[in-house]
């Protein structure tokens, strides 16, 4: 498959020529690695309406089609399917309930708020050392 960026010389997606080597420990031989050219899948498990967001119409489609088998589920089930004889239980509802509020497309980043709370809490305990420490060396 020859793809084209913006007009610019194309090059041949098929071809996997990235190859890497590297030595384990105690062996003075190189070992040929192996380059995985496959995507990155970051489903959340949980999103089961693939709406991007474990929320409200994952935990509907779980609710509504308790103790159904896998292989009558709405076309709206699309991710994470149980298997034709397997019915919707618990582990489907477990996936909603603990991953509730995940986004699928994002890594876990915290919070602006988070990260301020974090260096206020740091701060506090700086500076409450410091007046402690201080407090103990000061000349009598």
């Amino acid at each position: 498959m020859v793809t084209e960026l913006d007009g610019c010389t194309p090059w041949d997606m098929s071809t996997r020529d990235l190859t890497f080597r590297f030595l384990l420990d105690g062996d003075p031989t190189f070992t040929q690695g192996i380059v995985d050219y496959t995507s990155l899948d970051v489903d959340s498990m949980g999103d089961y309406d693939d709406s991007g967001e474990v929320e409200v119409g994952d935990l509907n489609l779980v609710l509504f089609n308790w103790n159904e088998d896998g292989a009558n589920l709405p076309a709206t089930w699309v991710n994470e399917r149980p298997a034709a004889g397997t019915a919707v239980a618990i582990d489907q509802l477990n996936g909603v309930l603990f991953n509730w509020g995940n986004l699928s497309s994002l890594a876990a980043v915290p919070e602006p708020a988070t990260i301020t709370l974090v260096w206020l809490a740091l701060l506090a305990a700086c500076s409450s050392a410091w007046t402690c420490s201080s407090a103990w060396n000061r000349p009598r």
